[in-house]
């Protein structure tokens, strides 16, 4: 047999298997994800962004958004959630079988907080890190992304 051909039909099932290793949500509706891609908050709210990077880097893990000790929903590679919160201090956390790492921020009516979640190497378990984005990084992130079906 053709040392090439065994080569390639290798290479295929591996691309096969990894790519069914990917963590999936639920999406939201198409008209939902470009309402929340106009960036208007809600009336006296502010808006919470959490993106994830669409990477190969644990991709198959899933981690969980929690804003102010409520979870979210679950955040896969390619996908944010969109959080209105009243005006005040917050708290914005991702959390693992290792780990949860948590940001604040003092939101005001009208504007936008965007953050991303990382995935990092554990010791046991995937961990994650979350961490506060520019406006305009936060823009082009979400414009990218798929907005994930919330809690």
């Amino acid at each position: 047999m053709n040392k090439s051909l065994i080569r390639a039909g290798l290479c295929a099932a591996a691309l096969l298997f990894v790519s069914g290793c990917a963590a999936t949500v639920e999406l939201a509706a198409p008209m939902q994800d470009d309402a929340a891609k106009t960036f208007v908050a809600p009336d006296g709210k502010a808006n919470i962004y959490v993106t994830r990077e669409d990477q190969f880097k644990g991709s198959a893990i899933l981690f969980q958004i929690v804003v102010d000790g409520r979870v979210k929903g679950g955040i896969a590679p390619g996908t944010y959630h969109l959080i209105s919160v009243d005006p005040g201090l917050h708290s914005v956390s991702v959390t693992t079988a290792e780990n949860q790492s948590t940001e604040h921020v003092d939101a005001a009516a009208g504007q936008n907080y965007f953050f991303e979640v990382k995935p990092k190497m554990g010791w046991a378990a995937a961990r994650a890190e979350v961490v506060p984005m520019s406006e305009s990084e936060g823009r082009a992130a979400i414009t990218e992304n798929a907005l994930a079906e919330g809690i």
